[in-house]
Formats: structure tokens, C-alpha cells, sequence
């Protein structure tokens, strides 16, 4: 069924999308990709 949906339309679709969780979790969003940034750097380091 999404193959027949046009590459415009998926693209306009997905900034919709995109936008309205940006501007509905935004302030959230930066507190926690606050919280999370350290732990993916340790994560990072840590792997073999």
C-alpha cells in the first residue's frame, strides 16, 4: 500500500510529522537528549 503512495506525498506527510513532534516535545526533548547525550559518549568509549 505505501509503494503506491507517491515519493512527494511520503516526503510532505513526514514534515508534518516531523514538525509537530518538534514543536510538541521540544522543550522535553532538550532536557532529555540532555540527560542522554552523556551516556551514549560513555557508551561510545566503551565499546570494544
Amino acid at each position: 500500500m505505501i509503494k503506491k503512495i507517491p515519493g512527494k506525498v511520503l516526503t510532505k506527510i513526514n514534515e508534518k510529522i516531523g514538525f509537530r513532534f518538534i514543536t510538541k516535545f521540544a522543550s522535553n526533548g532538550i532536557i532529555n537528549l540532555g540527560k542522554l547525550v552523556p551516556g551514549v559518549g560513555a557508551v561510545y568509549w566503551r565499546w570494544p
